[in-house]
């Protein structure tokens, strides 16, 4: 868990989570300064763990409600990510909730939930994707060079995107 903290650093629902999941042996819980929203933390996450251990990656930002499943899944003892990494097969390397095609002539898996294999992933961060240590970023600059960049670099290296929402799935 990566949590970005307000300059208020005495957010009552952290420490809530934090006495909630403090303890569970297979959890990391990283507070850092407030600093380039999502794809700031994201960044984090990936510094602070073996990525050679996982096959996919989930990225989910605190402000998403969710994840509202859709209404096919309904299999007991699944976990809902199974709904996104079941996606990542052959030729789809990242896929999220939503395809934006409205920000840039580009289509690209929003940021807000996504989950990427690890090609995706050393696509993403050979292209230099993921941001320095509490580097602050425009948000402009965030969507452009960063939310639709793992996109197009993924689609770059012949791969394809994909997502839940009926209308723009592959």
């Amino acid at each position: 868990i990566v949590q970005n903290m307000p300059e208020w650093a005495h957010d009552e629902e952290a420490h809530v989570k934090e006495r909630m999941l403090g303890n569970k042996s297979k959890l990391t819980w990283i507070k850092r300064p407030n600093c380039s929203q999502c794809i700031g933390g994201y960044s984090c996450a990936l510094r602070h763990m073996d990525t050679n251990v996982y096959d996919s990656f989930g990225f989910i930002n605190s402000t998403m409600r969710g994840p509202i499943l859709p209404v096919w899944f309904n299999q007991v003892n699944t976990h809902w990510s199974s709904v996104y990494t079941n996606r990542l097969q052959q030729d789809v390397a990242l896929v999220g909730s939503s395809i934006n095609y409205n920000v840039s002539r580009n289509p690209h898996v929003q940021s807000m939930l996504m989950f990427m294999d690890k090609r995706a992933l050393q696509i993403n961060k050979d292209k230099g994707c993921f941001l320095e240590d509490n580097k602050i970023v425009p948000k402009s600059e965030l969507i452009r060079r960063h939310e639709i960049m793992y996109s197009s670099n993924v689609m770059d290296a012949g791969l394809n995107i994909d997502c839940l929402f009926t209308a723009f799935a592959k």
